[in-house]
């Protein structure tokens, strides 16, 4: 390894591997040219759907443009079929994108404010009817228009983008983006999201992108944890831990019980 800062990054415990001693870690080399990497380096997987098997992975960013590979390219594995002894990696000139994080974009044409769900997190899908009560619940409670037509959806949301919730500040249009075949878990964050802006428009628009996903993690973390899968925490927790600083150093005994 050349040049730049080697990071020990904490992993959760492999399975049969529950004591502190046997904490396992990942080894990686930070670029002086990259952003510094998260504490804690567990993202959910970002393929297809139909791999939720494979829920849990590790997936790292090899061509040092600090942005999402695909699977293909990137290291992602499930980290529950891995051997304790291959726990240390060392992977060269690599740097750590949150899948589950998340940004906030102004669509180039529609001028449109976006908070988005970066990444797809392995769920219960929503059934359709599911769908049409939420679609219809939304713009009749909320004035909310769900939008699901693809081609609507890939112009306003970028392609690693797995969901969102926009809102035209000169309009007042406010529309939530979900992908085809969108699970429990996108549907919560965005909801959360409308919820939030219906309360305090005006504080909402003023807000920054970290402050708007502070107000859903703190309520997903509050009101939703028992309702969540292991997937789903393991993308909250990661959040919970970018906007809650006080909370980067996590118990043991937190890793455990997501774990069971």
């Amino acid at each position: 390894m050349q040049g730049g800062e080697v990071w020990r990054v904490p992993l959760p415990p492999a399975p049969g591997h529950a004591q502190a001693g046997d904490r396992p870690a990942l080894v990686v080399q930070k670029d002086t040219f990259t952003a510094a990497l998260p504490t804690v380096l567990v993202v959910p997987f970002t393929g297809n759907l139909a791999a939720a098997r494979f829920a849990t992975t590790l997936q790292v960013d090899l061509d040092g443009t600090n942005r999402l590979t695909t699977p293909s390219i990137a290291l992602a594995f499930p980290l529950r079929a891995i051997d304790q002894r291959d726990w240390v990696q060392r992977v060269s000139m690599a740097i750590i994108r949150r899948a589950g994080d998340s940004i906030t974009s102004i669509h180039p044409k529609q001028a449109e404010i976006l908070s988005c769900v970066q990444g797809r997190v392995p769920g219960r899908l929503l059934t359709p009817r599911e769908l049409l009560n939420f679609r219809r619940n939304m713009w009749v409670d909320h004035g909310v228009e769900v939008v699901t037509e693809p081609s609507m959806v890939n112009r306003a949301l970028g392609p690693s983008q797995a969901a969102g919730f926009g809102v035209d500040p000169v309009t007042g249009r406010v529309r939530i983006y979900l992908r085809e075949y969108p699970t429990r878990y996108e549907v919560l964050h965005e909801w959360l999201h409308a919820v939030h802006y219906r309360r305090h428009p005006e504080a909402y628009l003023n807000m920054g992108p970290l402050d708007r996903e502070q107000f859903v993690y703190s309520r997903i973390r509050g009101y939703y944890w028992d309702t969540l899968e292991d997937a789903e925490r393991v993308n909250a927790m990661e959040n919970i831990v970018l906007r809650f600083p006080g909370e980067t150093t996590l118990n043991w005994q937190t890793w455990l019980g997501m774990w069971k």
